[in-house]
């Protein structure tokens, strides 16, 4: 299913960010390696339109590099 364009979308890209605000590709106290590695391992499997969406999104409003570093994969 593609997110943009139907009435999820903010809250999807939004938990999203959360996500990825709150990851951490080292292990850091308060920050889950595991779904850095979940990302990681699963941003191929995600559908274009919204990996489009998602990394334009992130883009946008972090500069957190490991949330960069999965979206700009590809």
């Amino acid at each position: 299913m593609d997110i943009p364009g139907t009435p999820i979308q903010d809250q999807v890209l939004t938990a999203t960010l959360h996500s990825m605000q709150t990851m951490s590709r080292k292990l850091l106290l308060g920050y889950s390696w595991k779904a850095f590695e979940i990302w990681q391992n699963r941003w191929a499997g995600i559908t274009s339109n919204n990996r489009q969406a998602i990394k334009a999104f992130i883009e946008q409003r972090t500069a957190d590099p490991d949330a960069l570093s999965v979206v700009q994969t590809l």
